[in-house]
């Protein structure tokens, strides 16, 4: 009778060994071994990704977005080599398929306008709801002060900074709009002019007398 084949790698446990409990190559000990329906490689590559690129985050996306848009491309304009900036090109193109008659490309001017001007009027309508509540505010305050006597140190804007054009009725800030800044260039001192930089340092910055949260005053 021929005698049975044992590996000589077999692990006997107690005198005996079963299926389960040999070890050898390919049959890691028993404590060892994946447990059914649960990932070998919890932590490695998700499933199906090696046949796609990695994603970029949202924040390098843009950033990278914006890097290409700012940069420089050069372009020649039939007499010279000119440089500008990509995002220029781009709608120089754009604008002179337009001209030329391409109806896609001027409905895409269109609506690019359209879209730009909404923006601007939101953040004006944002800036008046601010300037409003600062005038009301803050005249009152040195109304108060004034009537009784009372020194106090006056705001920076001061309301009479506050100017309404005739023509246009917008309105802008002459003049600082914060402590320690100097006397604006962005803002047109002969004519009333709304400038969005002004308008934004002014919200970020705005001050209200003792007292009051504009928060309880704005609502966005």
């Amino acid at each position: 009778m021929k005698k049975k084949n044992i590996s000589a790698k077999a692990k006997l446990v107690d005198g005996n060994a079963t299926d389960s409990e040999a070890t050898g190559y390919g049959k890691p000990p028993q404590a060892n071994r994946f447990k059914p329906g649960k990932s070998g490689n919890p932590l490695g590559r998700p499933l199906g990704s090696k046949n796609h690129p990695p994603l970029f985050g949202a924040e390098q996306l843009k950033s990278t977005f914006l890097a290409e848009l700012n940069g420089e491309i050069v372009i020649s304009d039939g007499k010279a080599n000119v440089t500008q900036p990509v995002l220029a090109a781009i709608l120089q193109a754009l604008i002179g398929k337009a001209i030329s008659g391409n109806i896609r490309a001027a409905q895409l001017v269109f609506e690019m306008a359209r879209g730009i001007e909404s923006e601007h009027r939101k953040e004006y309508e944002r800036f008046v709801r601010y300037a409003m509540v600062y005038l009301q505010l803050w005249g009152e305050f040195l109304d108060h002060a004034r009537k009784f006597n009372v020194q106090i140190e006056e705001p920076i804007p001061h309301p009479r900074q506050f100017v309404i054009d005739s023509e246009t009725g917008i309105l802008t800030i002459r003049g600082r709009v914060m402590e320690g800044e100097a006397e604006s260039d962005d803002v047109d001192h002969d004519k009333a002019m709304y400038s969005q930089a002004v308008a934004r340092r002014f919200m970020a910055t705005m001050t209200l007398p003792p007292g009051h949260d504009i928060r309880h005053y704005i609502r966005e």
